[in-house]
């Protein structure tokens, strides 16, 4: 039954702009969003909603085609909606232990050495449970969270206790867990748009964490250490990126933060070089 408080309702019958990006927003997962490929492909649609729901539709798993002379914003999107497909199947194959690509190799941006503590935090079990229940589902199968605070940011690494295997993670690729952030500015909310990959590397490990589109947002690896693994990933230099670097241990079972630090600001973008 359709009521009046229906999100997707509320983008298929052409409310204000706002409304209806509000509403796209607040589509529940799991959701029938079969009725949105319409709104993707109506040529007199607001370019703004369109775009919106194309991305919304391949966050969701789903492909939503545009005419050639489509908008910019319209094409922008599905530029954007198919690195999200693309990054989905790059997860998946992690997930099954089976990828069809490796992992990407990035530039480093590592923390210098005096660069401000980030607190590691024992988050609250109901604040817990908020988290994984963010996450995918793999991922809350004996959850191992760590927090993280940093300049007003609040981070959790969620990692199911069963992929915490050192011996397991040198022999075969995994999806080791999803990095989770806290939104506050408009609304109290978890979101989990990061995935930690790993990758074995001639008996190391490497590491990356990718966003929603595939694009490595940290960077490092892990050697072997007694016990487990040492590990240590930086932040991959991007617009408005301060440098990053993050240190720890998986010993056992047992995942450890032991050093985290990041620069207050990104470095000045370099001026081109005119020779």
């Amino acid at each position: 039954m359709v009521t009046p408080d229906d999100p997707i309702q509320i983008v298929v019958t052409r409310g204000t702009r706002a409304q209806r990006l509000e509403a796209l927003a607040r589509i529940p997962a799991g959701a029938d969003v079969s009725a949105l490929h319409k709104v993707a492909a109506d040529k007199a649609e607001d370019a703004a909603v369109r775009s919106a729901v194309i991305v919304q539709l391949a966050k969701r798993g789903q492909e939503a085609k545009a005419e050639p002379e489509a908008p910019p914003a319209v094409r922008a999107a599905v530029t954007r909606a198919t690195q999200v497909l693309h990054a989905q199947r790059l997860v998946a194959g992690f997930e099954a232990g089976k990828p069809t690509e490796r992992l990407p190799r990035a530039t480093a941006a590592p923390a210098l050495p005096d660069a401000p503590a980030i607190d590691v935090v024992g988050l609250e079990a109901p604040e817990v449970r908020r988290v994984v229940a963010a996450t995918a589902a793999p991922m809350r199968e004996s959850p191992h969270v760590v927090g993280l605070r940093c300049a007003g940011a609040e981070l959790a690494l969620v990692a199911p206790a069963g992929r915490l295997d050192a011996a397991k993670l040198l022999r075969t690729p995994a999806r080791l867990g999803q990095v989770a952030v806290h939104h506050r500015a408009e609304r109290d909310a978890w979101t989990a748009p990061f995935d930690v990959l790993t990758e074995p590397a001639g008996g190391a490990l490497h590491i990356v964490v990718v966003d929603e589109r595939g694009r490595p947002r940290f960077s490092g690896d892990a050697q072997k250490a007694r016990g487990g693994l040492r590990f240590s990933v930086t932040a991959v230099p991007g617009p408005g990126v301060a440098p990053v670097t993050i240190e720890g241990t998986l010993t056992g079972s047992e995942l450890a933060i032991t050093g985290a630090r990041s620069d207050t600001k990104a470095p000045a973008a370099r001026a081109p070089n005119p020779s």
